[in-house]
């Protein structure tokens, strides 16, 4: 999850900074928050919209999450 008001541009830019990769591409999924209903009186309400990134690395570059040692 990336933040709002991010574009492709500043999210390759970060990963590639921080995790010292070489982006290829960058796709940006909007999702929309869900309408629910909450307590007993059934109010309405909406999940919280979120933005996600999908990350395309140079072939052989990879990001390590879960480094086992």
């Amino acid at each position: 999850m990336v933040d709002s008001s991010a574009g492709k541009i500043e999210i390759g830019k970060a990963i590639a900074d921080k995790f010292d990769v070489t982006v290829e591409g960058v796709r940006v999924i909007n999702t929309l928050g869900k309408i629910v209903r909450f307590g007993r009186s059934r109010i309405q309400g909406q999940r919280s919209t979120q933005k996600k990134a999908v990350v395309t690395l140079k072939k052989g570059d990879t990001i390590n999450i879960f480094e086992i040692k």
